[in-house]
Formats: C-alpha cells, sequence, structure tokens
C-alpha cells in the first residue's frame, strides 16, 4: 500500500515541499497552508488519473513529467507548470487534441487583462513549447499555439540612474539588502545567479564565482560571475560568517533566509515611494552592460563577462544606448573628429607630393 504524502520543510529554501508520485512540489512556507495544498493537489491528481487518451489536460501533465524528468531547474520547471495550469484550468476539462484550435490559446491570453505583454509572451511561449513536444511525439496531428498573435516582450531598456542607486543605499537600513544590490550593481549576475549563490561556487583565489554546467543557465558551459574590488570586500565579510558551510546561501535576509525574487521585489516596491521607479535585479543587470559599453569595452569582453554565448545578445536585446542621446552624439562627433583629421592628413600629404 502507498504511502500517503505528507509535507516536510526544506530548511534551506524557507518551505513545505510533498513528493506526489516521484515529482516534488512545493507547498508553502507555513505548515498550515502547506496542509491545505497538499489536500488540494491530491484531489486535483485524483479528478485527473483517469483522463482518456487524447485529452488536452493529459498532454500538459505529460509534458511536465517529461520535464522533470530531464533534469532541469526547478524554478524553469515551476514557471512552466504555472503557465500550463493556467491554461488546463481554462480549458474545458474533457477537451481533446483533435477539437483544440488556435483560438483557445488566444482567447486564455486575452482572457489575462492584467498581464503585461513580457507576461503574455511568456505564457505563449510555456503552451506553444509543450504543443510542440507533443506534436514531435505524434500525440497531435498540429501545434495550435504556432499561429496564435502574441505581443512582443518588451526590450530590456531600464538604465537605473547612479543618483537612484545612492539613493536605494540611504533607503536601506539593513545590511543584507545593501550587499545585495552593492554586488548586483558592480558585476551584473543574473539574479537566478545572485540569489542562489552559495558558499561552493566562490572562487576567491580568482575573484569569480563559478556555477558548474549542471547549475548554469543553458547547463551548456560552467558560468564565471567575477568580481570588483567592492563587490570582493563584501564578498569576503559574508564568507567569513559562513566559512565552515559550502552550501550556505551568500546573500540572505535579516532572517537568515536565503533571499527570492519576491522578497527583493518587495524591498524595490517599498522603495518607489521614495524614488517614483520600481526597479528590480535585473535592471542591475542592465545597467551594468550600459556602463561597461559606454565605458568602451568591446562588446565581446562584454558578452563574455555577462555570460552570453556572442555577442548578438547585446544587439539584439539591449539597447540601453539607444535611450542616451548625448552620449550618441558624443560618439558621432568623436567619430567624425577623428576622421577629419584622418581626412587633413591625407590632404596635406598629397599637396607635399605635388611641391
Amino acid at each position: 500500500m502507498a504511502r500517503t504524502p505528507k509535507p516536510w520543510k526544506w530548511e534551506e529554501r524557507g518551505a513545505y515541499y510533498a513528493t506526489v508520485n516521484g515529482v516534488r512540489h512545493r507547498l508553502s512556507t507555513t505548515e498550515r497552508k502547506a496542509q491545505t495544498a497538499l489536500k488540494e493537489l491530491l484531489e486535483q491528481r485524483r479528478s485527473h488519473h483517469d483522463i482518456p487518451s487524447g485529452q488536452v489536460i493529459e498532454i500538459l501533465d505529460r509534458f511536465l513529467r517529461f520535464f522533470e524528468k530531464r533534469k532541469k531547474s526547478e524554478e524553469t520547471y515551476l514557471w512552466y507548470k504555472k503557465h500550463l495550469d493556467s491554461f488546463g484550468s481554462f480549458i474545458e476539462p474533457d477537451l481533446t487534441t483533435a477539437d483544440l484550435r488556435t483560438h483557445h490559446v488566444q482567447d486564455w491570453m486575452d482572457s489575462h487583462n492584467g498581464w503585461a505583454d513580457g507576461t503574455k509572451h511568456g505564457a505563449w511561449r510555456a503552451v506553444n513549447r509543450c504543443f510542440r513536444w507533443a506534436t514531435r511525439q505524434g500525440f497531435m496531428p498540429k501545434n495550435p499555439a504556432e499561429d496564435v498573435e502574441k505581443p512582443s516582450p518588451p526590450r530590456r531598456e531600464v538604465v537605473i540612474p547612479v543618483e537612484h542607486y545612492r539613493k536605494m543605499l540611504e533607503l536601506t537600513n539593513d545590511q543584507n539588502f545593501r550587499d545585495l544590490i552593492t554586488v548586483a550593481w558592480e558585476c551584473g549576475p543574473r539574479p537566478q545567479e545572485l540569489l542562489p549563490m552559495r558558499v561552493r561556487h566562490l572562487e576567491l583565489q580568482n575573484g569569480r564565482a563559478m556555477f558548474p554546467r549542471d547549475e548554469a543557465k543553458g547547463k551548456k558551459r560552467p558560468r564565471y560571475v567575477y568580481f570588483t574590488a567592492a563587490a570582493l570586500e563584501v564578498i569576503h565579510r559574508l564568507v567569513t560568517q559562513r566559512r565552515n558551510n559550502p552550501n550556505a546561501h551568500v546573500f540572505v535576509n535579516t532572517h537568515g533566509l536565503p533571499w527570492t525574487p519576491y522578497s527583493a521585489g518587495c524591498r524595490f516596491a517599498r522603495m518607489k515611494q521614495k524614488i517614483g521607479v520600481r526597479y528590480c535585479l535585473y535592471h542591475f543587470r542592465h545597467t551594468w552592460q550600459d556602463k561597461l559599453l559606454k565605458s568602451r569595452i568591446d562588446p565581446i569582453t562584454v558578452a563574455t563577462l555577462a555570460g552570453h554565448v556572442d555577442a548578438s545578445m547585446l544587439a539584439r536585446v539591449y539597447q540601453h544606448l539607444s535611450q542616451d542621446a548625448d552620449y550618441l552624439r558624443n560618439a558621432l562627433s568623436r567619430a567624425s573628429a577623428a576622421s577629419g583629421a584622418s581626412d587633413g592628413t591625407k590632404e596635406t600629404s598629397a599637396s607635399a607630393d605635388k611641391s
């Protein structure tokens, strides 16, 4: 007889989890809410246990099981699950793949008026990936999500003015959050690299952090995050407190718990009242790349430090320089002056030859 799943606390993540049929599920941060979430989860799985083959909701479940077995990161799995659960709740429970049409996906996206264009685009990506997989597996004759009129994701153009960064430091009463945004400002790591960074990732003798291939984005090559002198000063101080625990998180809040996108976002939300703009950790990364490019560091070096495969990502997605009219005007003036000096030299040489 199978054992009844029970919530258990994952201390490092500060939340309760349950393992159901070999799949780990995050329930809640409190035991009472975790019990309720587990009960709902079990009821949902029982209601879907005998789904006839060919139903769309079964395709969604099969894809999630396939995705998790491929050892993708838990955060990515939960991101897909969130969107696929949303789509599964929107459609009719008995909708079959033969009756599935493009308008089902379109109507689902349009029903969320509060979603920004970037969120809608991400939701479409999740469903499209699922149906593309199902088509290749032979579960569906055609992917109906391909023809959806989806919004384009917004370009990452937010750059934090230095006076706003200084204001954030002034508004931060605790050293924990100050350390977090200082390293984000100095080194530009991705939030999914900064927040889960642990002591074992640090290579202080080389002034960097190293994420092995299976923990790096894309899981194709190791990822190195290099620290400036200011960032190293912060890292050394924090590691001194946690050097005996290689799995300890480098950045924790005042309660000793690792920072999460939500907890960091709440801090930026409160700062909006004083600054006037709500920032996020990704904006620090964009600003850092903007600073490097304006310092005339070549794009290949910037891309390498940022962890991109090549420099095309900078040109395709990051459009920070297009916002700075003074910088572009000065760059054009420098180029024009250099060209004029070169032309003058050629003219002088030509005159000398004639004489």
